[in-house]
Parts: structure tokens; C-alpha cells; sequence
């Protein structure tokens, strides 16, 4: 039974097989013009520890890391290149130069099924262009994957709204995200995302939806509950993917938290947190020390056999969220500051290398303010079609909250909200052409 307030099926095509070719071709060879120019090594810490992860897995070790590197997708694929390419990275970059302009034609189909075939195809075009995205076929970063996962569970789960095959497609959604969520944990909660924006654009039919939102839970499930029994058997702890969120939320949260990039390494009984510590005056110094003193003692005396990561996200985490709860104001304007460098064209970075350089960050400012602007007046343009372009703005909203309440936010993660706002971005170019006086014949922005 289809929801009767569907648009006709012309407003809801995706792109022409045509135009969504054009797109992978242009995306596929502005990454490869990129990728050709990047030298055989590694320029981040995190392709570093992936890679490490990799060899193990080549040599036949397992698969060795702590549980803060269990997300492990991306080493997988590391291994699989250097299994049977040897660490050629050319190869593995044209492996990540696929995934992204694949993703580049699942937006644009996202775009032309939500909006209109034109701005299906301003949106694709932009992401293939879109140098931010363009650097990460570059990069072996887990992110640039999960885009790609996340904008195929994005599309399963608009193909749902108006397919006769809901369920069908509910469950390629619960696949794409629960292997999304393997890549970068980031996406989970996307799954309720998913089920609420199905409700709400159901309406008063939402009952209707039960069974599309429980194939998405379960097969999401099936792709990671397997992991989280790994990870039990490995860390004798309940770990759905990896370990950190708790550390990153009390790290966040704390007296001496002050949103900035330095909170990353504000750890109980760090360097960091006694540098603070020590500039307090001595009656608040004594009261801090007597409320962390205790936690202080719990991650000393942790079980011979738990990991460390498992430890710290055990004992920290409550506390993060006791200091959330109970000090908002504090956390509110910690939170803000992170804001700003979470939507900064390139914030902060731990390492320094050529690719810090002033260059790269004029190409990024250049890229991502106006497609931020072009994006808020496009989110307010079409705030009145919330109902059905709820999956977009809960999407970019609940990213958005997390990174905001974590240390440690950086632009790369923020990138993956990124097509998204291309989205609205170009349906506002699209809308704004209208206005003065240039129609889209193709097809109409479809009613509410």
C-alpha cells in the first residue's frame, strides 16, 4: 500500500542513466588528476595505524589493534590493496576515487528523487568538483569510505519512501548503514534517524512503517552484532564497534574543558589536566582533586585482563555525562566553540605537513563557504517540506550534536555531512534560477 501523498512518479525519478555516467566520469578524473600527484606514502597518523593494522591481516596475525581501532573496514581494504597489489598506494587511491564518485552519483540521485532532475544534477556535478571531497580520494582516512556507505543507506532509505518494495529497500538501507557504522561509528545513530524520518513522512499512516523499520534494525544488526561477539571474545567487554566515545565525552565535559582542539589530550591525571589543575586557586584545586581523586583510583585498579581503551571508556564515560548534565552552561559554551571549528573550512591538525599549507586552506575556504551559504538559505527555503526532507536535516542535526559534544571535532569529520548541504545547496541555486525567470522543465520541486 503506497502513502497517497506521494509525488507523481515523474518528480520522483532518480538521475537518467546519462546524466548519472557524466557524473562518475567527471568525479572519477578529478580525483584521478589528484591522486596521480601524491607520492607512495602516507601523509596522516591515522593511515599509519591503519596500515599497520593491514599488514597483520596480510601476514595472516589477525586482525591486531586496540579497541579504539576496531572500526575495521578500512584496514580491510588496506590489507585486500597490499594483499594483491603490494603497497602500491596509486591503487588503493583509485579504489577510494571509485567509492567517491560513486557517492557522487548516489547524491545526485538522492537530490533528483527529493528535489528535481536539475538539481539532482547541480548537486552530483558539485560533489565531483568539491576539492574537500576530491583530497579524501587522497587519504586513507575511515571517512572517506563511510560517505560513501552513509550516502548508500541515505538512498535505500528515500527509495523506500516511495517504492512499492519498502521493506526491500529497508533492508539494503540496514546493510549499507550497518557497514557504514563498521567504517566510522559516527553513523549509527543514522538508524533512527532513518525510522523517524519514515514516520514522518508517513503521517498519520506511520503505522504502516513497522515492518520497513524493524528490516532496517535487523539487518543492520546482522552486519554488526558478529563484530560486537568479536570484540567480546577479544576485550571481554560489550563493544558494538570500538571504544573512545566515552573518553571523548569526559574529555569534553569537564572543569577544565574549554572547547578548543587542546581538549583532545585533557585525560584525568594528564599532563594537560594538571597544567590546569595547577593554575586553580587552592580551594577550587582541592575540591576538583577530591571529586577525581576516586575516578583516578578506578582506572588505576581496572582488571589485569581489561584493555586500557575498554577501561577508560567504562570508568570516564558516566562521568562525562554526569558533567553534561549537571554544568550545561559550561558544556553549552564549549560546545560552540567546537561548533566553529567543526564548520570551519580547515581546522586545527595534530600533524604539520604540505598539505597544511596556506594553499590548501585558501582551496578549502573557497569551496565550503559558499556552498554553506547557498545551503542555510536552501534549508530555510524548504523548511516547510520538513516532513519529507527530514531525513536530510536529522542526518546533518544529529552529526552535527555528537561532534559538538565530543573533543577532538575536526573538518574531516564534518565532511561527511558535506553532500548534504550540497543538496540543499543546489536546490537553492535551482529555486533562485526560477525566480529569475529560468524554469526548470525537466521537473518540478515536488509538493509536500
Amino acid at each position: 500500500m503506497t502513502d497517497k501523498r506521494q509525488p507523481a512518479a515523474q518528480d520522483s525519478r532518480g538521475l537518467e542513466p546519462k546524466t548519472a555516467l557524466w557524473i562518475f566520469a567527471i568525479a572519477l578524473v578529478a580525483r584521478l588528476i589528484w591522486i596521480v600527484t601524491l607520492k607512495n606514502s602516507f601523509y596522516w597518523s591515522d593511515e599509519e595505524t591503519f596500515a599497520g593494522i593491514a599488514r597483520h591481516l596480510v601476514h595472516g596475525d589477525g586482525y591486531i589493534s586496540d579497541s579504539y581501532r576496531a572500526n575495521f573496514v578500512m584496514p580491510v581494504y588496506m590489507s585486500l590493496v597490499f594483499r594483491f597489489f603490494g603497497e602500491n598506494l596509486l591503487i588503493g587511491r583509485l579504489g577510494l576515487s571509485v567509492f567517491g564518485s560513486l557517492t557522487c552519483v548516489l547524491i545526485g540521485s538522492i537530490a533528483a528523487r527529493l528535489f528535481s532532475s536539475r538539481t539532482g544534477l547541480l548537486s552530483g556535478l558539485g560533489l565531483a568538483l568539491y576539492p574537500p571531497h576530491i583530497y579524501f580520494a587522497g587519504v586513507f582516512y575511515a571517512e572517506g569510505i563511510m560517505i560513501f556507505w552513509g550516502a548508500a543507506a541515505v538512498y535505500s532509505a528515500v527509495r523506500a519512501m516511495t517504492s512499492a518494495h519498502r521493506t526491500l529497500w529497508a533492508v539494503a538501507a540496514g546493510v549499507t548503514l550497518g557497514i557504514g557504522s563498521l567504517t566510522r561509528t559516527l553513523v549509527i545513530p543514522w538508524f533512527a534517524c532513518i525510522c523517524l524520518a519514515w514516520l514522518l513522512h508517513a503521517g498519520r499512516d506511520w503505522r504502516g512503517w513497522w515492518r520497513p523499520c524493524a528490516a532496517l534494525l535487523l539487518a543492520g544488526a546482522a552486519c554488526i552484532l558478529p563484530w560486537t561477539y568479536r570484540n567480546y571474545l577479544v576485550y571481554h567487554a560489550f563493544i558494538p564497534v570500538q571504544t573512545g566515545f566515552g573518553v571523548s565525552l569526559m574529555e569534553a565535559n569537564n572543569p577544565f574543558s574549554n572547547g578548543s582542539h587542546e581538549d583532545w589530550n585533557l585525560d584525568p591525571g594528564g599532563t594537560l589536566w594538571n597544567d590546569r589543575l595547577a593554575q586553580l586557586p587552592a580551594g577550587e584545586r582541592e575540591a576538583v582533586e577530591a571529586e577525581y581523586g576516586p575516578i583516578l583510583q578506578k582506572l588505576r585498579q581496572k582488571p589485569s585482563e581489561m584493555e586500557v581503551c575498554v577501561a577508560n571508556d567504562q570508568v570516564l564515560g558516566p562521568v562525562g555525562v554526569h558533567y553534561l548534565v549537571h554544568h550545561p552552561g559550561h558544556a553549552a559554551r564549549c560546545a560552540w566553540r567546537r561548533f566553529q571549528s567543526l564548520y570551519s573550512p580547515f581546522s586545527q591538525t595534530v600533524n604539520q605537513n604540505e598539505h597544511t599549507r596556506p594553499i590548501f586552506k585558501l582551496i578549502a575556504a573557497l569551496s565550503t563557504y559558499p556552498v554553506f551559504l547557498l545551503a542555510a538559505f536552501g534549508m530555510i527555503r524548504y523548511a516547510a517540506r520538513f516532513r519529507r526532507l527530514s531525513l536530510l536535516y536529522l542526518v546533518i542535526g544529529s552529526v552535527t550534536f555528537l561532534l559538538c559534544i565530543m573533543t577532538g571535532t575536526q573538518t574531516r569529520y564534518r565532511l561527511t555531512l558535506d553532500p548534504y548541504f550540497m543538496i540543499f545547496a543546489a536546490a537553492f541555486v535551482v529555486q533562485l534560477a526560477q525566480w529569475t525567470g529560468w524554469r526548470d522543465r525537466s521537473a518540478g520541486a515536488p509538493q509536500p
